[in-house]
């Protein structure tokens, strides 16, 4: 072989051997590839649309490294959880995550305001999935962020519009769940055990309340009332200290009914008269406390068999004892705080509404105003919890401890209406909800720093939460992270249902090197990261199916270095629930 012949052999062979092993070139766009390519892994290779959207190790809408079904932060905190709601999807299908696993994603689009800058000949598709804005995309995406969501993909039962059709699990995709059971907690002394006297109701009030179920476990009157320790249906008159009696359940029931008519309803009734929160109730100490506690978790147990229940608040009657002394009437406010926040815990909803009847103030009882002004305080400190005047109700001419028939009547029925309105809500709104307490509003003010979450503490006097440095704070309608923990806004779900999600942020503020914005779902990420930077904003539009405990987290993070008032970020948010479970 000649020279000439064999030097020309030996480019040839270099130039394939340059060919086989030389990387692909990067890319961040199908646009940056050759005809026939794809940007796949930020490198150009051979394929189809279809293989972008299978590449979901490229996808960043997934929480890369985890299981973004198990919600592992909220072990113990997120009640309604992931798991079991999902039961029947196609884990197989989702190469990335359990779809199985996460109950609730966005179906909308993520309205960047990048979306408007593309043009002719362009495609903004920022997962990567052929789909997105502009002439050469094979269509518009309702996921920007997440590759195995796009026109045309299966649909998974995840609570998600994997198919973007604007309808989750739609196709029969879901096996039929279970009825919702709304289940209502009732506790105290004798005025929740009641002494109304059942022949002496008339008309409706002493019928039958359909579709209202009823169990209780009134301690020592157990023996005295046939009634107790099994699930009656329908809600009638003789729940009380005796059968022939009957206390605030009997029209706090009613009133619910018409006010929700569609939905099925429960009452678990623990109750003991002549008990004191500073020991019977003591949090987790007290005896009346651990049956409180383990008969909730039973029934709720037991009704999971035909129900899929949610406990969804807590009513409480009691403080007559703890107002005999000045010492158990000072340690009122310290002892409930104690009981409610141990029973959110126990029970495993940790935004369970409250309400709470103040007691009688009267000279029977030396120090009422003290346990009054206790738990009026409390509610002011402690979100979400109302409270419901007493005094006003007639009591019997000689027994003045105790509300009479009216009286308990009248009391339930209290009791309903402000029920009512903790949950009646469809649209929560920062900073349209701001306030001191926290939860108020199903709201909360952390400050994060990873994984690990802390509530904020409120400043009296500046009227903003901060964090122990004073470094991260949030105000009203606007936040400022640090360098090392990021500003969280957080909205707990009270209940099951289809919400909708509009949000902006915006970064007024110029000389700093700008902000991160992003929404979650407990630890899933829906949206973004989004930079901001002067003058600069971005919104977002999401349709979610939520379970009740389970949070929608509006982080904002600081740039690489935290510049004070300069990463003030504004946000508005409307979550708006347009559809209930159950209704």
């Amino acid at each position: 072989m000649s020279g000439r012949k064999t030097g020309a052999l030996l480019v040839l062979v270099l130039l394939a051997l340059l060919g086989a092993c030389s990387p692909a070139p990067e890319c961040s766009s199908h646009q940056d590839c050759p005809p026939g390519q794809l940007c796949l892994s930020n490198r150009c290779q051979p394929g189809s649309p279809a293989d972008g959207a299978a590449d979901a190790g490229a996808d960043p809408g997934r929480d890369a490294g985890a299981d973004p079904g198990s919600d592992g932060a909220d072990a113990g905190a997120d009640p309604a959880g992931d798991a079991g709601a999902d039961a029947g999807a196609d884990a197989g299908a989702d190469t990335g995550a359990d779809p199985g696993a996460d109950a609730a994603g966005d179906t909308g689009a993520d309205a960047g305001d990048e979306a408007a800058d593309s043009g002719p000949g362009d495609c903004l598709d920022p997962d990567g999935d052929g789909y997105g804005t502009g002439t050469s995309c094979l269509g518009p995406d309702c996921a920007p962020d997440d590759a195995e969501r796009h026109p045309g993909a299966p649909e998974l039962c995840n609570g998600l519009d994997d198919d973007c059709d604007g309808v989750p699990d739609q196709g029969g995709v879901c096996p039929q769940a279970n009825p919702y059971l709304w289940v209502f907690l009732l506790a105290g002394q004798s005025n929740m055990v009641g002494l109304g006297v059942n022949s002496e109701l008339g008309g409706a009030d002493a019928s039958g309340v359909n579709n209202v179920h009823i169990f209780c476990d009134l301690s020592v009157h157990n023996d005295g009332n046939p009634h107790c320790l099994h699930w009656v249906t329908p809600l009638v008159p003789g729940f009380g200290v005796l059968p022939d009696r009957f206390g605030p359940e009997l029209s706090f029931g009613r009133r619910l009914h018409e006010l929700w008519p569609n939905r099925s309803l429960a009452i678990i009734k623990i109750a003991e008269g002549g008990t004191a929160l500073a020991d019977r109730w003591a949090a987790r100490d007290g005896d009346l406390y651990q049956l409180l506690v383990q008969q909730v978790t039973t029934q709720m147990n037991d009704l999971h068999i035909a129900w899929s229940p949610r406990l969804v608040a807590f009513v409480w009657m009691q403080g007559e004892s703890d107002a005999c002394s000045s010492d158990t009437a000072n340690a009122y406010y310290l002892n409930l705080r104690n009981f409610i926040q141990a029973l959110r815990q126990d029970l495993g909803v940790d935004l369970l509404p409250i309400t709470a009847g103040l007691i009688a103030d009267q000279p029977m009882w030396p120090e009422a105003g003290k346990v009054r002004d206790a738990t009026s305080l409390l509610a002011d400190h402690l979100g979400p919890m109302d409270v419901v005047e007493t005094t006003d109700l007639p009591r019997h001419p000689d027994d003045l401890a105790h509300y009479d028939t009216a009286g308990q009547l009248e009391l339930g029925r209290r009791f309903a209406e402000a029920v009512n309105a903790l949950l009646a809500d469809r649209d929560w709104e920062f900073p349209g909800d701001f306030s001191r307490a926290q939860g108020d509003g199903f709201w909360r003010y952390q400050a994060c720093q990873g994984a690990s979450c802390s509530l904020l503490s409120w400043d009296l006097f500046r009227r903003y939460w901060k964090n122990a440095s004073a470094t991260v704070l949030i105000g009203d309608g606007w936040v400022q992270p640090a360098e090392s923990q990021a500003a969280e806004i957080s909205w707990w779900a009270p209940w099951d249902g289809r919400i909708q999600v509009t949000a902006s942020a915006v970064l007024a503020a110029s000389g700093g090197d700008g902000t991160m914005v992003s929404i979650f779902r407990n630890e899933r990420l829906l949206a973004g990261p989004r930079p901001l930077t002067a003058g600069s904003g971005a919104s977002f539009d999401l349709l979610l199916d939520v379970e009740q405990g389970q949070r929608l987290r509006f982080i904002t993070d600081s740039g690489s270095t935290a510049d004070g008032e300069l990463d003030r970020t504004t946000w508005q948010i409307t979550v708006h629930m347009s559809r209930v479970a159950g209704d």
